[in-house]
């Protein structure tokens, strides 16, 4: 997470563990002690947002987001973990959000936030598979909140997997697939859904960066998966039905 920024861009990783419905999302926002060099083991994983100033250095602070304009938007979403009041807590550290317009957080992203959790459900949801995200914010050049500290993205990301390379049932096991979202951090903004090789080479010249890397490569007997592409039909079938029920969605890889 750079200082400069106060959000993770590339790297908040996470799975969809269960379905399962539990309670309302937490009414508190917290914050990650760890990051300001203090001995984890004096404290818990987070802490309640006080504003605290022995945390500003380290990470953004409720206060920043006071009277932005700006969402408090996240990047793990907080439904994806209804299942424990723990989970629950941990998708609220402010080190799991950015900056993100009003319109495009509760509108389109929310959208394919649903969409995908909906997706997984219908097609990863078998013994054995696990269903796993990648979600990041790409900085703009110089917009920011609260004088400053903290970076506006431009663009907000989602790459996701379901990998069925560990299915109980050996006909399950090629039925994995994968996608890459992403859209402005406007209003009225658009999703644009690549497959992840298309998606990497795009994130790279967003980034500057070269060869980046999402997904670990799979054998499943002789044969070789790339990006966690399991499937192609079943990466089609699932993509074009997400576009088909979203408007404002659009297509910029070969899911045909």
């Amino acid at each position: 997470m750079s200082l400069l920024q106060r959000y993770p861009y590339n790297n908040n990783a996470y799975l969809i563990d269960s379905f399962d419905k539990g309670g309302k999302r937490d009414s508190f926002w917290y914050l990650e002690p760890q990051l300001a060099g203090t001995d984890p083991s004096f404290h818990p994983h987070i802490v309640k947002d006080n504003n605290q100033q022995i945390y500003k250095d380290s990470q953004a602070l409720n206060e920043d987001y006071r009277a932005s304009g700006y969402d408090r938007g996240h990047l793990n979403p907080s439904f994806y973990h209804n299942e424990t009041k723990q989970a629950r807590q941990v998708t609220n550290s402010l080190t799991n959000v950015a900056p993100q317009v009003r319109d495009f957080n509760k509108g389109i992203w929310n959208k394919l936030e649903i969409s995908l959790y909906n997706a997984m459900n219908d097609s990863c949801n078998f013994a054995g598979a696990k269903r796993y995200f990648i979600t990041g914010a790409v900085p703009s050049s110089g917009t920011t909140i609260s004088n400053g500290r903290v970076n506006v993205p431009d663009y907000f990301w989602t790459a996701m997997c379901c990998d069925s390379s560990g299915a109980n049932e050996p006909s399950k096991k090629m039925m994995g697939w994968s996608a890459a979202f992403i859209g402005g951090n406007i209003d009225n903004s658009s999703i644009y859904v690549y497959t992840i090789e298309d998606f990497l080479n795009f994130l790279a010249k967003l980034l500057f960066s070269s060869h980046p890397k999402l997904f670990a490569d799979y054998y499943i007997g002789e044969t070789k998966i790339r990006n966690c592409l399991f499937n192609q039909t079943q990466a089609s079938t699932m993509v074009n039905g997400i576009i088909r029920d979203n408007d404002r969605f659009e297509n910029k890889s070969l899911f045909n």
